[in-house]
């Protein structure tokens, strides 16, 4: 099964596909840290075509350690799916957006 796992803000591409014989188990290694893997239901951020949407109760394997991110192929296909799809999505977020060059002390 192929499981695809989110780098860090750092990668400019976002999204690293990771091929692997077996499915992944809890407390399989982190590829980055060597922590724990735990299966979760988060909130992914998923980058598309230049835009960010988020995807809430998303099944996941998160790192224990590090919190890197990691998702079984279908999972992903499914957000690459609804991101294709992104006009049909109903509810919007907001939040605080701060410039960190701007930011006083």
């Amino acid at each position: 099964m192929s499981i695809f796992a989110i780098k860090r803000a750092s990668d400019n591409h976002g999204i690293c596909p990771i091929v692997r014989g077996l499915e992944m188990i809890n407390g399989d290694p982190c590829e980055y840290c060597d922590g724990k893997l735990q299966y979760r239901r988060i909130r992914a951020q998923f980058h598309f075509k230049g835009g960010t949407i988020y995807i809430d109760h998303v099944p996941a394997w998160v790192c224990a350690k590090c919190g890197e991110r990691y998702f079984d192929a279908p999972v992903y296909k499914k957000l690459e799916d609804i991101a294709q799809h992104s006009d049909r999505i109903k509810k919007t977020i907001t939040f605080p957006l701060a410039d960190y060059e701007r930011a006083a002390l």
